[in-house]
């Protein structure tokens, strides 16, 4: 498979992360099973680092425009001020079910 970033490079960053949240795990597999382009979904390396440039600048809004199954919006809006928002736009209708099912 074709990869960005080098096999090693990755196997480090999971040893030394965090262990992926439940929620999270069952989105990236449920992503996997129903869609065509499963690929898209950011994944919890990435996932991890959108959380931490979130909670470092805490903003009050962010404004998505992809949201694919939600994976990196979960990821995000960890990082929100206290009553923050996230705006978040999916044309794609397909993938609708499996993001509002992620984000209740």
């Amino acid at each position: 498979m074709f990869s960005l970033v080098d096999e090693e490079i990755e196997a480090y960053c999971e040893a030394h992360s965090s262990p992926e949240e439940t929620v999270l795990y069952e989105l990236f597999r449920e992503t996997h099973l129903k869609t065509v382009r499963p690929r898209m979904v950011c994944g919890h390396i990435q996932g991890l680092f959108l959380e931490f440039l979130s909670q470092f600048i805490q903003p009050e809004r962010i404004l998505e425009l992809g949201t694919f199954t939600a994976y990196a919006t979960i990821c995000l809006a960890k990082g929100l001020k206290e009553n923050g928002l996230i705006y978040t736009i999916e044309e794609n209708r397909e993938y609708e079910s499996i993001i509002t099912n992620s984000l209740q």
